[in-house]
């Protein structure tokens, strides 16, 4: 037995050849839903399937598959049990037979055994189709001032009066629903920005962590992504417009100053930087230190959600840096990862094409370079992406999240 991907357990790749196997071999498939990023993700390869009593249960009676979720945002949204890393199992066609997030060696053994037995006294039978795909009707429609008044009502009854952001749980920074309320709640908006400011923001290194693990903003967990950094960019830059606030502009500053040095590959801006004990260092103890592994994958939807977060950044604050990393980071886009307004997830033989976030998000930082640069050689390849878009993904006044096959 060898370690794979930091394992024991002898991994199949995402694709149909497993679940053919699957079917062959009359066995359930055990898919492990990872992340470059994600700190739990490693613990659970080092804590449970790097046991070799376990690994040879797995091999036994689980057809396995490893799933990077980043690359495969199509599997995450279908199969997510609610974080990350998500262990979840499938009959041979796909369909859900149970599922967890975490999981530590004791816990793996119990599942493994419970989802063997319903698996042996039910087969397929057991399985259920993903939420995402269970054929309920797709939003559609004109958005009301009732729709409007509803969402605000919404954003105050889940509102923490006593820590900021929303919700009871662990707390995430939630930047869309920031600008949502910036204009329509504003007191609630810049709480939420001052406790994100104060408890996930970088101080040294730039950039925001990922989200808190307690209501009160505590124990935050350290990855850093680049889409979430984007639309955190896009908050503080609103929130700085809005009220004036210098500290939403320094906050903004220092993020454009992270996205343009550590998460920038030289062409594009990478996807991600892991979680790690380097962030608890003093700064001059990180002066020494290795930061953080950093996948460098160019995805074309968070280039583009990087691209229009500067360019809005640039276009309140005339910051010159940020519109030419803007402005290269759609050039790579252009040129390596859109073919005729089609637009690949990432540079690579196995990468999917055509997903409605990519387009839709390549699509805003185009707009966004025409907009601020006023330049019109970018509205020619906006209206590729979106006449792509529009010709494969529209049905019935609503837009697939990609290719039926898919």
């Amino acid at each position: 037995m060898t370690f794979r991907d930091g394992t024991l357990v002898d991994w199949h790749e995402w694709g149909p050849g497993p679940f053919e196997a699957a079917d062959r071999a009359g066995k359930p498939v055990l898919c492990s839903l990872t992340a470059p990023w994600c700190e739990w993700c490693h613990r659970m390869d080092e804590e449970t399937y790097s046991d070799p009593k376990l690994a040879a249960n797995i091999g036994d009676s689980f057809v396995p598959v490893r799933v990077d979720i980043d690359r495969n945002p199509r599997v995450r949204e279908r199969y997510n049990m609610g974080g990350f890393p998500t262990t979840v199992f499938l009959t041979p066609d796909g369909e859900v037979l149970s599922g967890a997030t975490y999981l530590g060696l004791d816990g793996m053994r119990q599942v493994l055994d419970s989802v063997r037995e319903s698996w042996d006294a039910k087969g397929t039978t057991a399985g259920s189709v993903p939420r995402a795909l269970s054929g309920e009707d797709l939003p559609s429609g004109e958005v009301t001032a009732d729709i409007e008044a509803h969402m605000v009502e919404q954003v105050a009854a889940a509102f923490d009066e006593e820590f900021g952001g929303w919700g009871t749980g662990a707390k995430f920074p939630l930047p869309q629903t920031i600008e949502f309320a910036l204009k329509r709640d504003r007191q609630r908006a810049t709480r939420t920005l001052e406790a994100v400011q104060t408890h996930l923001y970088d101080t040294y290194d730039g950039g925001f962590y990922r989200f808190a693990e307690n209501r009160s903003w505590g124990e935050p967990h350290r990855e850093k992504l680049t889409d979430e950094n984007a639309a955190l960019l896009g908050a503080f830059t609103s929130g700085y417009l809005y009220t004036g606030q210098e500290s939403y502009h320094d906050a903004a500053e220092g993020t454009v100053d992270y996205l343009t040095t550590t998460a920038w590959t030289g062409e594009a801006f990478a996807a991600s930087q892991a979680g790690s004990d380097y962030y608890l260092l003093e700064p001059t103890e990180r002066e020494e230190a290795d930061p953080p592994h950093v996948d460098t994958t160019a995805f074309a939807d968070r280039n583009g959600m990087a691209a229009e977060a500067l360019f809005r950044f640039a276009a309140v604050t005339d910051h010159e840096g940020a519109t030419r990393y803007a402005e290269r980071a759609l050039e790579f886009v252009l040129e390596t990862l859109v073919d005729d307004g089609h637009v690949a997830h990432f540079d690579g033989e196995d990468s999917e094409t055509g997903l409605l976030a990519d387009h839709a998000r390549v699509l805003s930082g185009l707009t966004a370079a025409a907009q601020v640069t006023g330049t019109d050689g970018w509205l020619a390849p906006a209206r590729e992406v979106a006449d792509d878009a529009i010709d494969r993904l529209v049905d019935d006044g609503a837009f697939l999240d990609g290719d039926a096959e898919g």
